[in-house]
């Protein structure tokens, strides 16, 4: 299983530019969460918390909770609101740092 630790900025044109590659790529099937809903915004600091706590939900089996929504106009979205337990192996982070720097991260389980 995998999931999508979003950047989820709260900002109306990112998150419909989210929400439309929720659609387009993945047909809305792919668990997204954003742990910023429990975290805030802590800028520079936000990249290495979400690879942080992707890493933990590989290695623990869950994808945490995006708290604090309503998921008002992105009903369509898997937007994760109570944390899921079940196998992680693999998360793909997004995120938009400040100038419009914008990166995805991927984390995959390591098979030996």
């Amino acid at each position: 299983m995998y999931n999508i630790n979003s950047q989820a900025l709260g900002i109306n044109v990112n998150d419909r530019i989210e929400e439309y590659s929720s659609k387009e790529v993945f047909n809305h099937t792919v668990p997204y969460t954003s742990i910023k809903s429990m975290i805030g915004n802590p800028y520079g600091a936000s990249r290495v918390l979400q690879v942080i706590s992707s890493l933990l939900s590989i290695t623990q089996w869950f994808i945490p909770p995006t708290i604090r929504t309503k998921k008002d106009g992105f009903e369509d979205m898997n937007i994760i609101t109570e944390t899921l337990f079940q196998e992680v192996n693999e998360v793909a982070i997004t995120n938009h740092g400040l100038g419009d720097n914008n990166e995805c991260g991927y984390v995959k389980r390591y098979k030996y």
